[in-house]
């Protein structure tokens, strides 16, 4: 079993490869035919691989992403490519980056009238929590690898914490601890992996408890993985090629 990376460095690549026995390979490098290659979030990958090159082009792309979720009915907020045809009123995700991560090339801004020019503009959806799910597909079957959701950092001051974009930067880690998301959060969460038809991937879905919905923002195709989730992959990758 080969590990085929994208072009930045990736600890979680290095992680999973070792609890798995098996081997990392740059993109490019010699792989034998045989070989099962999970692709970690590469674009470029030339092997036949668990995530085809496609599907992780068009997940990791914002506005191809949320496109193909809106297109297969998988509930995501507004959105728009031109300012010009924002439909709604107040607060707008500005995406300055389409494939940035990280919360990278994210700005929020309050008014409709003092819209910047980008790429994408997504309504701001108030949350009740927001999840990450990681979701495995083996043909037509979806199923849940493991669930994680945002919590707040206690050694960041209340100051530095932003409620509205929840990333580490701005007080926020994943935890796994009291994790109990509704079933509305993983129903899209395995509706968006078919969406994109990705093999596996984690898809970061908000929770808004006033309307009882739950929206996929957007999904990742080389996550982050730490402790018991590295393990929650190792099984999953395991059981999908026995």
């Amino acid at each position: 079993m080969f590990i085929v990376w994208c072009p930045r460095p990736s600890k979680s690549a290095r992680k999973l490869a070792t609890a798995l026995g098996g081997k990392r390979k740059k993109p490019g490098q010699v792989i034998p035919e045989s070989s099962t290659v999970i692709n970690w979030g590469d674009s470029q990958c030339p092997h036949q691989c668990l995530n085809t090159p496609e599907s992780v082009r068009r997940a990791t792309n914002k506005r191809l992403c949320l496109e193909a979720l809106n297109a297969a009915g998988v509930p995501v907020p507004l959105f728009a490519t031109g300012k010009e045809t924002v439909t709604w009123s107040g607060l707008t995700v500005v995406r300055h980056k389409l494939t940035g991560h990280s919360g990278e090339g994210i700005e929020l801004v309050e008014k409709k009238e003092e819209l910047p020019d980008a790429p994408l503009y997504v309504q701001y959806i108030k949350k009740e929590d927001e999840y990450r799910i990681h979701v495995g597909r083996k043909n037509e079957d979806c199923v849940v690898i493991s669930e994680q959701r945002k919590a707040r950092r206690l050694d960041v001051p209340v100051e530095s914490v932003n409620w509205k974009v929840r990333n580490h930067a701005n007080g926020f880690v994943f935890v796994r601890e009291n994790c109990n998301p509704p079933d509305s959060v993983r129903g899209a969460a395995l509706r968006a992996i078919a969406a994109c038809s990705l093999d596996f991937g984690a898809v970061d879905v908000i929770y808004n408890a006033k309307e009882d919905k739950a929206y996929v923002l957007e999904i990742n195709t080389a996550p982050g993985l730490e402790g018991q989730t590295i393990e929650d992959y190792k099984e999953y990758f395991k059981k999908l090629v026995s």
